[in-house]
């Protein structure tokens, strides 16, 4: 396992707390969570993003 590996997921966690405190995040398309599949790939996913 890497030693760095707990700074890093620090790190991201706050880095990601801090953006979702300041900005808000809009699917660009509605998700409806009754029909995602089971392979569902995060990088496809758009958001529009905007200030609190």
């Amino acid at each position: 396992m890497c030693p760095g590996r707990n700074v890093v997921l620090l790190t991201a966690s706050l880095v990601l707390g801090d953006l979702l405190r300041q900005r808000r995040f809009t699917p660009e398309r509605p998700l409806d969570t009754d029909q995602v599949p089971g392979t569902l790939s995060p990088f496809h996913l758009r958001f529009t993003v905007s200030r609190g």
